[in-house]
């Protein structure tokens, strides 16, 4: 029996190797599954490392930016046209909206309202050349100045030796002068030329014979009131008549007032 014993039995240290147990880890692996941890757990640290650097860099670059702003928002600037140095509040106001000073600012919006007062004048002057010669002459005469300005043509008539033409006479022929010349000049230029005008030039404009008028005037009356005479009266029809009738007149007359050929 001892000796079936010690057949069955195996002899440890006479070259029977014995299995390992089920389940437990081979030390070999074990080590290398540690370091694995141990590398995985120290990239963590890395990352958590790195973001908190990203996010500190982040607030103190922020922070640092505001203070650089700040210093560039304390230090004075130039206005880009006069170089002014900005202090006041409305330079300070007008160099945010305008991007100059307000004075600058204040500079440019008068030439722009200078730009368009001129280009209304002008357009003002280029009308008055179109106005009718009455509407002429009562611009040029209307006035107290006006009036002054007729009595220096007046004198310089008398000077000259014409005694026999009247006022409105010479008010019509300077009227018709002037607008003949008229280049877009104001009232006190146009009267300033006006008055230096050799007298010639003005008389030219004055009628050869004022009775030429007088018996159109005549004559038209006098055609009116036969076809009056002759013609059932109607009211509507006689003022339609009277009004075609001074139409006429005043179509006619400036003919009589034109340069002598």
């Amino acid at each position: 029996m001892d000796e079936v014993n010690a057949v069955e039995t195996p002899q440890i240290g006479k070259g029977v190797v014995s299995k390992p147990e089920v389940g437990k880890i081979n030390p070999i692996e074990q080590q290398a599954m540690d370091e694995a941890r141990k590398e995985q757990n120290r990239m963590k640290a890395i990352e958590r490392d790195d973001k908190k650097f990203a996010e500190a860099y982040s607030t103190f670059k922020s922070e640092q930016d505001d203070i650089i702003k700040r210093a560039e928002k304390s230090i004075p600037k130039n206005c880009p046209s006069c170089q002014m140095v900005i202090h006041a509040a409305e330079d300070k106001s007008s160099m945010r909206k305008n991007s100059s000073c307000f004075t600058c600012h204040s500079e440019t919006e008068k030439h722009k309202t200078q730009v368009m007062l001129a280009e209304v004048e002008s357009k003002k002057l280029e009308n008055i050349g179109n106005l009718e010669l009455s509407d002429y002459e009562n611009w040029l005469f209307g006035d107290e100045m006006g009036h002054r300005s007729l009595a220096v043509l007046m004198a310089k008539l008398k000077t000259a030796g014409y005694d026999d033409y009247k006022p409105w006479q010479v008010s019509l022929a300077a009227s018709s002068h002037s607008k003949a010349n008229y280049n877009q000049t104001d009232l006190l230029q146009t009267r300033h030329a006006l008055e230096r005008t050799p007298i010639a030039r003005i008389i030219e404009h004055i009628p050869r014979d004022m009775n030429g008028i007088k018996e159109l005037v005549a004559t038209v009356k006098r055609a009116e009131m036969q076809y009056e005479m002759s013609t059932p009266k109607k009211t509507g029809n006689n003022v339609i008549y009277a009004v075609a009738g001074i139409g006429f007149v005043s179509a006619i007359i400036p003919l009589f007032l034109s340069r002598r050929g």
